[in-house]
């Protein structure tokens, strides 16, 4: 089943295909937690069945459910790396040469591509120079600014944006376990949870924890504690390093983004973080929406950083970044 908000997207790649008019190499694009892969798949499954439909009944779809539909390719980081190698990408090039073993289609899905090392991608631009007849790549990315330009140029953009509010509320509301414990807990609001997760559903629904809510109330009181000078930076860093340091950024960036509205006196009604109302307002003391804007820009550089291809260490990024934040207010803040 497509999600809601991919439906139209899907159906007009369908009907591109219908009148072979699909290119051959798609780069789907948009924040993470949209479906990207999922409609990649969607549309793979849709070309593969006896029916155009992804019907799960025919050999197709069996095989591709199994895994093992020989026309078709899923290329992702290995298990315990976070890079898509070169090696990876060479065996790629020999399948795409291959003739089709089950029709006359072949597709691969590169996942996420911008996680493709630069030795990786100017192999991979091989086999998107010279493309065999009704081959197709389809190429899954949240950060394409991290993809060399020359696979950028070679594909077509499949631009996945944001639902509307309504849509993605409607559809949290209907999701199972979590409509269940929505109704035992009260009234949910769904709203705040889809902002906290910058209009992405499957991350909201992802946050739906007792889990998470206690440690972003950890994790904004850190930043709080840093930006008002109750805490140093190794205190903090000490206790913040069983966390994931980009759930830590993330939450610093939205923080900060925040800080900057609330400066420039936009309304309570953009502040993301709502329920974090009384943290903003007192680090807004402490950092002008000039600072706050910089600081945002600091923490996307590394947290692309950390979700890139390379493998920083963790706790020293997030040592220096906070004592780059904490000195904001210095002639030593150069962010």
């Amino acid at each position: 089943m497509i999600y809601p908000w991919l439906a139209a997207i899907l159906e007009e790649l369908v009907d591109r295909h219908r009148r072979d008019r699909l290119p051959h190499a798609l780069l789907f694009v948009g924040q993470s937690g949209l479906g990207k892969l999922h409609l990649a798949e969607t549309l793979s499954k849709q070309i593969f069945c006896k029916e155009s439909t992804g019907c799960g009944e025919c050999k197709f779809c069996h095989l591709l459910a199994a895994g093992s539909h020989p026309d078709y390719k899923l290329i992702q980081p290995e298990e315990d790396s976070r890079q898509i190698k070169i090696e990876q990408i060479r065996q790629l090039n020999d399948w795409v040469n291959q003739t089709a073993q089950m029709g006359a289609h072949k597709i691969a899905i590169i996942t996420p591509a911008h996680a493709m090392n630069r030795n990786s991608a100017n192999a991979l631009l091989k086999a998107m120079e010279e493309p065999p007849q009704n081959t197709h790549l389809f190429l899954v990315s949240d950060d394409p600014a991290n993809l060399l330009p020359t696979i950028r140029s070679r594909c077509q953009q499949v631009k996945v944006p944001a639902p509307n509010a309504q849509l993605a509320i409607e559809w949290l509301q209907s999701q199972g376990d979590a409509a269940e414990k929505g109704k035992e807990q009260g009234a949910m609001d769904w709203g705040l949870l889809l902002r906290l997760s910058n209009g992405s559903p499957l991350h909201a629904i992802g946050k739906f924890d007792e889990a998470f809510l206690s440690r972003r109330q950890q994790i904004s009181a850190a930043w709080c504690d840093l930006l008002t000078g109750r805490a140093d930076v190794v205190g903090l860093v000490d206790k913040l390093g069983k966390l994931d340091p980009l759930e830590v950024i993330e939450l610093g960036m939205t923080l900060f983004a925040d800080v900057a509205r609330h400066n420039l006196s936009t309304g309570d009604n953009t502040i993301q973080n709502s329920d974090l109302s009384a943290q903003i307002a007192e680090i807004s003391v402490h950092v002008d929406s000039q600072q706050a804007l910089a600081a945002v820009n600091r923490l996307q550089t590394d947290y692309r950083l950390l979700r890139g291809s390379q493998n920083p260490n963790k706790t020293l990024l997030l040592e220096h970044l906070m004592i780059d934040c904490q000195n904001m207010d210095t002639q030593s803040f150069s962010l």
